[in-house]
């Protein structure tokens, strides 16, 4: 999944900005489908944080990082560096 992170980050001229809504796994139950079964891998917020957008950090900036109130989905929004 970094690797689509990282090819965005070539199409954004520095200061531009990429956000993402993503489904939160947490929420999915047992079944590790549940949120989407097309996905090819459902993250919770800490996952996602610390295995797509940690290794992006000399790269891009974190914006902002919410995980929302109706425990769906988290944003994440970044800046290139």
């Amino acid at each position: 999944v970094s690797a689509i992170f990282q090819k965005w980050y070539v199409l954004l001229r520095p200061g531009g900005i990429l956000a993402a809504i993503i489904p939160d796994a947490t929420y999915c139950g047992d079944d590790p489908h549940a949120v989407d079964g097309s996905h090819e891998h459902n993250w919770t917020a800490d996952e996602f944080m610390e295995s797509v957008v940690g290794p992006l950090r000399d790269l891009a900036e974190v914006v902002e990082f919410n995980t929302f109130d109706n425990k769906f989905s988290f944003n994440v929004v970044l800046r290139r560096r």
